[in-house]
C-alpha cells in the first residue's frame, strides 16, 4: 500500500507520530514535508494529515490550492486520514472537505474515548470540534471538561475521510489505542463500506 504522510510539528512528535502510524499500518511509508504536498497528485492509496496549518515560523503551509489538490486525490478515490492535530487551523474549505475542525483542548488530563465495542482513557488533549457536514460518528470523547466528537468517517465521491482526534504525545504509545488505530485503520482502508 503506498502511505504518504505529513506529521509533527512544533507541538507534536514527528518521530512518536510515525512510529505509531507505521505500528497500525504495518507497511513502509513516505513521510513527506509539507513543501511536498503537490506529491500526492502521484495517487497513493492513503495520504495522513497529522500536523497543524502552521510551519515553525506560524505561516501556513496548507492553502486553498492545497485545499483543491487534496479534493481532487480524494473525489478521484483517495483515501484521507486526519490525525489529531491534522483538524487545526487549516482554511475554512478543508474543514469543509474533511467533516469538522478543531475548536480548542484545555490542559492534558485523563480523558475517556469510547463508542461501539470500544473504551480506553489517556492522558491527553481533550479536542473540542465542531462538525460541518453529514459524518458518521463512531467515537466520542468524556473527560471533566464536557464530552466531544473524537472520531468520525465520511464518503466524499469515489474517495472517502477518517477523522481522529486521540492522540498526543504519551497516548500515541498506549498499546491499548494503538491497537485501536490498526484496527481503526485496517477498516478505513480495507472495506467498502463501515
Amino acid at each position: 500500500m503506498g502511505v504518504f504522510s505529513f506529521l509533527g510539528d512544533k507541538y507534536h512528535d514527528h518521530d512518536l507520530f510515525l512510529e505509531t502510524l507505521k505500528y497500525a499500518l504495518n507497511c513502509e511509508i513516505n513521510d513527506l514535508r509539507p513543501e511536498d504536498f503537490p506529491e500526492i497528485r502521484k495517487f497513493p492509496d492513503l495520504v495522513v494529515i497529522g500536523r497543524w496549518n502552521l510551519l515553525d515560523d506560524e505561516t501556513p503551509w496548507f492553502k486553498e490550492e492545497e485545499t483543491k489538490i487534496l479534493e481532487d486525490y480524494v473525489r478521484s478515490g483517495g483515501m484521507l486520514f486526519v490525525w489529531h492535530s491534522g483538524l487545526a487551523r487549516f482554511p475554512e474549505s478543508y474543514n469543509g472537505l474533511v467533516g469538522g475542525r478543531f475548536i480548542h483542548h484545555p490542559p492534558q488530563k485523563k480523558v475517556r474515548y469510547y463508542g461501539k465495542d470500544v473504551e480506553f482513557e489517556l492522558v491527553d488533549e481533550h479536542y473540542f470540534v465542531d462538525l460541518y457536514s453529514d459524518v458518521e460518528i463512531f467515537l466520542w470523547s468524556e473527560s471533566e471538561d464536557g464530552t466531544s466528537i473524537a472520531g468520525w468517517m465520511k464518503r466524499y465521491y469515489n474517495g472517502k475521510i477518517l477523522a481522529l482526534t486521540p492522540a498526543h504525545s504519551e497516548g500515541l504509545k498506549d498499546q491499548v489505542f494503538r491497537d485501536f488505530l490498526k484496527k481503526v485503520l485496517n477498516t478505513f482502508v480495507n472495506q467498502a463500506s463501515w
